[in-house]
């Protein structure tokens, strides 16, 4: 799953008038619920996927979760089931330009992963990235991959 070259580059969102394509920026080799799970014990709550409905080939996501912030700003990730969980993570931010666009917010994809990356580097886990070249004005074109560190190899 870590080969770029594999792996989707955009998902598409709906908004009230047409369709914006977020990029890819989240790549997990740990299971989708692992994934989850970790995210909710940092203070995430589950929304509902069809809530700005999102589809990554043709699928809704298996997961969608948000964590608030002050004000009306929030955390938002979106996961689908792979070999074990492919998404986008983003900082929903209610701005001026959005509203204007008739759109709830802008995301912010680096701000984002980055705090991603951040929560599963405290748990334990390994981070590193991976080039997607799906760069947008708020991504850089990688995606941050987590993954369990190999246990260290004991002589018995």
């Amino acid at each position: 799953m870590s080969n770029a070259a594999e792996l989707p580059k955009w998902i598409k969102v709906k908004e009230l008038f047409g369709e914006v394509e977020d990029p890819l920026n989240l790549v997990a080799e740990a299971p989708i619920d692992e994934v989850a799970e970790a995210l909710i014990e940092e203070g995430w709550e589950a929304v509902s996927v069809y809530e700005h409905p999102a589809t990554l080939g043709g699928r809704v996501p298996d997961i969608s979760l948000a964590k608030p912030l002050p004000g009306l700003a929030r955390l938002h990730v979106r996961l689908w089931r792979s070999r074990g969980a492919v998404g986008n993570a983003h900082l929903d931010l209610p701005t001026l330009a959005a509203f204007t666009r008739l759109s709830p917010h802008d995301a912010l994809h680096d701000v984002g992963k980055a705090y991603v990356a951040y929560v599963f580097l405290r748990l334990g886990y390994s981070v590193d990235l991976v080039y997607l070249d799906n760069k947008t004005e708020t991504n850089d074109g990688w995606a941050v991959k987590i993954f369990k560190p190999n246990p260290p190899h004991t002589r018995g």
